[in-house]
């Protein structure tokens, strides 16, 4: 009776030890993602490359677009909590600045949810990571 006490013990730490492993490394964002999305009066869908690296144990992070609001622009405010990836970054059309707000859920290779900006126009994000 003790060695089965004993032995579902260690099974149970085991088990939990490498759920832990298995959760951390899933939930690690580096790399290089690319995706889609649309933008207002423009009629091809806007190509995106998101670059997250980790500095000093925190996420930061560049973003590029095809139609050229974005190119290596910095993410600012990014966070990534409970597989839920955030951050803003600001685009210019020469005139005005725009604060630009992203709100993605991360499933293994997979990123997906919304961008958004003041005025109330957004559109859907899809984005896998490059291997």
């Amino acid at each position: 009776m003790k060695k089965t006490s004993t032995l579902l013990a260690l099974t149970a730490f085991v088990l939990a030890l490498s759920g832990g492993i298995l959760a951390s490394s899933a939930s690690d964002i580096t790399g290089t993602w690319v995706g889609e999305t649309n933008v207002p009066d423009v009629f091809e869908p806007d190509m995106l490359t998101l670059n997250i690296a980790k500095k000093e144990g925190s996420y930061v992070g560049t973003i590029s677009d095809s139609v050229g609001y974005a190119s290596e622009t910095q993410c600012e405010n990014l966070t990534f909590e409970d597989n839920q990836l955030k951050f803003t970054f600001d685009i210019s059309d020469g005139y005005s600045v725009e604060t630009i707000y992203i709100t993605l859920k991360v499933a293994g290779d997979t990123m997906t949810g919304v961008w958004e900006n003041d005025a109330g126009d957004g559109a859907e994000i899809t984005m896998q990571r490059k291997k």
